[in-house]
C-alpha cells in the first residue's frame, strides 16, 4: 500500500496506510489518540489545529489546552460553585463520574483541591471569567457621585 503524505505549516504528515491509527509527523510516529481533537482533516489534504471554546455561565473554557471536553465542562461548573451532585444532575450522569473527571483534571494540572484546580486553570488560561457588566463602573447612565470604584 502507498503512503499518504500531507504538507502543512512546514510539517510533513503521513499515514502509513489508509485507515491507519498511526501517523508520522516529521519522521516521528504518533497515534491518533495522542493527537486527540487538536487536529482535523480538511478535504483529505491538510491538517489544522482546532481550538474551540465552551461557555458556561460567566466562564469561558478553551479546549485543546490539556483537558478533555467533559473535564473542562465539569471544571467550568466547579468554577461556578456547583457541587458534584448538582453537576451530575445538569449533565445527566452519575455523581461518581463527575468526581472522577474532576479528579482527572486535578491530576493533569498538578493540584489537590478544587479551588486550586480553578486557580491553576485560570493561571494557564484554560478558563477565563467573563465580567457580568462590560462597564466596570456599573450600568450606563448611573452616576457614582464622584466615588471611585476599583
Amino acid at each position: 500500500m502507498t503512503s499518504r503524505r500531507f504538507k502543512t505549516a512546514g510539517c510533513l504528515i503521513g499515514a502509513s496506510q489508509p485507515g491507519s491509527q498511526e501517523i508520522g509527523i516529521d519522521g516521528e510516529k504518533l497515534s491518533l489518540m495522542q493527537l486527540g481533537d487538536r487536529l482535523y482533516w480538511e478535504n483529505n489534504r491538510e491538517v489544522h489545529s482546532m481550538e474551540s471554546t465552551i461557555k458556561s455561565g460567566t466562564w469561558i473554557g478553551h479546549l485543546g489546552r490539556g483537558l478533555a471536553r467533559r473535564e473542562l465542562q465539569f471544571l467550568l461548573s466547579v468554577a461556578q460553585g456547583l457541587t458534584a451532585k448538582q453537576i451530575a444532575r445538569s449533565f445527566d450522569v452519575e455523581p461518581g463520574t463527575v468526581v472522577k473527571r474532576i479528579s482527572n483534571a486535578m491530576f493533569k494540572l498538578g493540584v489537590h483541591r478544587q479551588t486550586a484546580l480553578v486557580a491553576e486553570a485560570m493561571r494557564r488560561e484554560i478558563i477565563v471569567g467573563m465580567s457580568e457588566s462590560p462597564n466596570p463602573q456599573g450600568p450606563a447612565g448611573e452616576s457614582n457621585d464622584g466615588v471611585f470604584i476599583a
